[in-house]
């Protein structure tokens, strides 16, 4: 007679035991991989938009999006999800920006510091010039799902930390509306840099890269609220890199400064430079920098007309001395 022996329950939960310890392992490693392929992609699409643009010459925001869609760019959203591609007008240049308004790719241009005057994002500029589309008329034929009674609003934050409220999800009857107020931490120098509105995974609503430094939180409301939404808020903590100098030639950074993020290198070449500040005729004589009770002394480099401020974690002050050339 034969002996028919199942799993026993402490088999069982070893079984059981094994396969969760291995989704731990590998779940993490397979949303890298995916994450690294779309970072990639992304850099070859910023690359191809550059090439575009190099050719095209667009003079605004709206003719560098049209120049894109002519040459068949059909979506300026990147794969990587919170990043985003901006158009830097002066240069007529594509970055691939990560969270934070940070440049990633190209690499020469990772330092280059936030301008909301020169900086435009190609997602929300190509937003503005979809045409909205009706959707076809239901027929008799066509049944309809019964709508959920409920949908979620939830929240993520890249440093929950510097947010003034809780970041709980909150729960909206279907039609209902809602209004979304985030606000950052007081007490320091904090600021919203973006934040993405999502709907079924597709951004629906998305900030345009606010400077750092102006704004204290953001705003949305809807009227009849019929989706889950997902709201992602990046919030840094900044510096500011004030300029002083006999004829500074832009007075917006003499009166209110650089803000960069905290932590981060700035470098400010010598194009930015010689725009922003150095007086036409005139050349830099020196250049001293105090970065809290500390004087950096190798911060400008003469020879290359750079500065560059390396790990800005205080408050900065810049001094220049021009002379005539």
């Amino acid at each position: 007679m034969k002996n028919n022996k199942g799993f026993t329950i402490v088999e069982l939960v070893i079984v059981i035991a094994v396969v969760a310890i291995l989704a731990a392992v590998l779940i993490p490693t397979f949303s890298s991989i995916i994450k690294k392929a779309n970072i990639s992609a992304d850099m070859q699409t910023a690359r191809r938009m550059g090439v575009i643009l190099t050719a095209e010459k667009p003079i605004g925001p709206r003719e560098a999006v049209d120049a894109l869609k002519a040459n068949g760019i059909e979506r300026l959203e990147p794969k990587t999800k919170y990043y985003s591609f901006f158009w830097i007008k002066s240069i007529n240049a594509v970055v691939l920006t990560s969270e934070g308004v940070r440049p990633i790719y190209p690499e020469a241009l990772a330092t280059r510091p936030f301008d909301p005057d020169d900086w435009f994002d190609l997602t929300n500029e190509y937003a503005k010039t979809e045409p909205e589309t009706e959707a076809p008329p239901e027929t008799e034929e066509e049944t309809t799902a019964p709508p959920p009674e409920y949908v979620t609003v939830t929240y993520t934050c890249n440093n929950p930390e510097y947010i003034a409220q809780s970041l709980e999800s909150v729960t909206i009857k279907y039609g209902g509306p809602c209004r979304i107020q985030i606000n950052v931490a007081a007490g320091g120098q904090y600021t919203i840099t973006k934040y993405i509105v999502y709907q079924d995974g597709r951004s629906v609503m998305r900030s345009d890269g606010n400077e750092l430094g102006t704004g204290v939180g953001f705003g949305a409301s809807w009227g009849e609220l019929e989706h889950n939404i997902e709201v992602y808020i990046n919030v840094v903590e900044y510096c500011i890199i004030n300029f002083d100098g006999e004829g500074i030639k832009a007075n917006k950074y003499k009166h209110r400064g650089l803000h960069v993020e905290a932590g981060t290198d700035t470098v400010l070449d010598a194009d930015f430079l010689r725009e922003n500040f150095i007086p036409d005729g005139c050349e830099i004589e020196s250049v001293t920098v105090q970065m809290g009770d500390v004087t950096l002394t190798d911060a400008y480099d003469p020879a290359k007309q750079e500065l560059r401020l390396q790990n800005v974690t205080e408050n900065v002050n810049v001094t220049f001395v021009f002379k005539e050339k």
